[in-house]
């Protein structure tokens, strides 16, 4: 669904979010075999990661707006994965 509407193009930092989200989950698992983490930190953490992602995202894309007017060109380029 993502890939058919280019939303990782859109929002390149979305998938390195989804990545680290991932990463911080396992680290957690593994955590778990020693003590106790709360599945509300769980979440949080990783909605806190996309999120991040996704702002980085808005904000790259309004930077590259910026650039582009400046340098008088019709539309922004998104990067295509």
């Amino acid at each position: 669904m993502l890939v058919k509407q280019k939303t990782l193009a859109k929002y390149i930092y979305l998938e390195h979010g989804a990545h680290w989200a991932i990463g911080a989950l396992a680290f957690i698992m593994l955590y778990a075999t020693f003590g106790h983490i709360s599945e509300v930190i769980t979440g949080l953490i990783g909605a806190g990661f996309i999120g991040a992602s996704y702002l980085s995202s808005l904000y790259f894309n309004k930077r590259k707006v910026k650039e582009n007017f400046e340098n008088k060109l019709k539309e922004p380029e998104l990067i295509e994965i």
